[in-house]
């Protein structure tokens, strides 16, 4: 991810960078198709109420991504299996979240 003053965090996929700036955050992947399922999964409703409590609540950057991007803390969160392409009803399952739990995510994320 890049991120510059608040504005929106640029995902992209480098299969041959060997250092980067400070205003970059580097996630390690296998390969191209876990970069695309690791892009989906960040725009689940569940991961993004996730990157929401490690920011302290309802912290967004201008382009409203939640701020664990810009605050480093995005490594906290559980980690997933990037050769699947997860959607939020997987993740219920895999969190073992009820019905309640989804629609309390969808209050704050909203």
């Amino acid at each position: 991810f890049a991120q510059r003053g608040g504005l929106e965090p640029k995902m992209f996929y480098d299969d041959t960078a060997t250092s980067y700036s400070q205003n970059v955050m580097a996630i390690q992947i296998n390969n191209k198709e876990e970069y695309e399922n690791l892009s989906i999964l960040l725009k689940t409703n569940v991961y993004k109420f996730l990157l929401l409590q490690l920011s302290g609540g309802k912290t967004t950057t201008k382009a409203g991504f939640p701020g664990a991007f810009t605050k480093g803390k995005i490594d906290r969160l559980p980690k997933l299996d990037l050769s699947i392409v997860w959607t939020d009803d997987m993740l219920k399952e895999e969190f073992d979240l009820t019905d309640d739990d989804m629609s309390f995510i969808m209050e704050q994320i909203s």
